[in-house]
């Protein structure tokens, strides 16, 4: 199982289309936090999931906002370990 940020983009006269819309994510993220960039102005959201594939990551969320989302596989790592490549 891998770890994925799910980071999503919209339009601000979308806003009364799109929240609707989160009655219909995946029954795993049901209850999970979801990051809302929109009283910022930034308009879009952040959800973090657990997922065999980017695919299966993707499909968790509502189809109306999927072509806006960008997958990102990620790990979490303790603030202490070695960065990757040998940084610091």
């Amino acid at each position: 199982m891998g770890e994925f940020l799910l980071s999503y983009t919209h339009r601000a006269r979308d806003c009364p289309r799109i929240v609707p819309e989160f009655q219909n994510v995946a029954q795993e993220l049901k209850g999970k936090k979801f990051f809302c960039t929109c009283p910022n102005g930034d308009h879009g959201g952040f959800f973090q999931v657990e997922a065999s594939r980017s695919e299966e990551a993707l499909n968790s969320l509502p189809e109306a906002i999927r072509a806006t989302t960008q997958v990102i596989p990620r790990e979490t790592m303790a603030r202490d370990a070695p960065l990757p490549g040998g940084g610091k």
